[in-house]
Formats: C-alpha cells, sequence, structure tokens
C-alpha cells in the first residue's frame, strides 16, 4: 500500500467523522418517525463499527439482527457477531435464514450463484 493513502488514512479526524455518522443516523430516525434502528450485524469491520456507534448513541433503541446461513456461513462470522453483541450489549435477534433459502431454491436452476444471490435477498 502505498505511504500517502497510509497517512491519510492514519490522519484522518475519525471524531469528526463519527459525529457526522450519529448525526446522520439520528436525523434519519427522526425522518422516518422510527423508535430506533435495526442494523444487519454480519460479524464484519462495517457492521461492528455501526453496531458500536449505535450503541454509543441510541442506547436501547438499537437491534442487531444476524441472519446466518447455517450451510454456508462460516461460524467464525456469527462467533464474531455474538461477540460484538456480547461487547456491547446491544439487543439482538439470530435467525437463521436456511430454511427460507431452501424453500425457494426449489424454484431456482441449481445455480450457486443465483443461491448467493437470493441469500442476500432474503437478508434485505
Amino acid at each position: 500500500m502505498n505511504q500517502d493513502i497510509i497517512n491519510e488514512i492514519i490522519n484522518q479526524d475519525y471524531a469528526s467523522i463519527t459525529d457526522k455518522i450519529e448525526k446522520f443516523i439520528e436525523s434519519q430516525i427522526e425522518k422516518n418517525q422510527s423508535k430506533g434502528i435495526i442494523l444487519g450485524l454480519s460479524g464484519g469491520i462495517d457492521s461492528a463499527v455501526l453496531a458500536y456507534i449505535c450503541k454509543r448513541k441510541l442506547k436501547d433503541k438499537t437491534l442487531a439482527i444476524i441472519m446466518p446461513d447455517t450451510t454456508t456461513t462460516p461460524n467464525s462470522e456469527t462467533e464474531d457477531a455474538v461477540k460484538i453483541i456480547s461487547m456491547t450489549g446491544i439487543e439482538h435477534k439470530l435467525i437463521d435464514i436456511k430454511p427460507i433459502v431452501n424453500e425457494y431454491s426449489m424454484y431456482l436452476q441449481p445455480n450457486e450463484k443465483a443461491k448467493g444471490n437470493l441469500r442476500a435477498r432474503v437478508r434485505t
């Protein structure tokens, strides 16, 4: 990685960036007259950061949804998501999408790419 890129990443004003994200989330909750936020928690860095921001700013108004397909989702990803839940104390639901994917798959040609797209649609 180019040193200029590394320096740019290191020298960001992360407090300001976090503040902007928090304000955006709050404005969307207010705009949509919601009581809080529901976020998909995969265990990856993006959803982990969002979970921490939501917990910090929204306290108990955050619900995390973990949606593995136990056929294909590595256990480590689900375990990472559960660790994030444990560390933040966010309310959560664990929903195995395998039965849904299997049901819809009966109507698809046997194609792993189509099944992958189906998993993404089920999660949204």
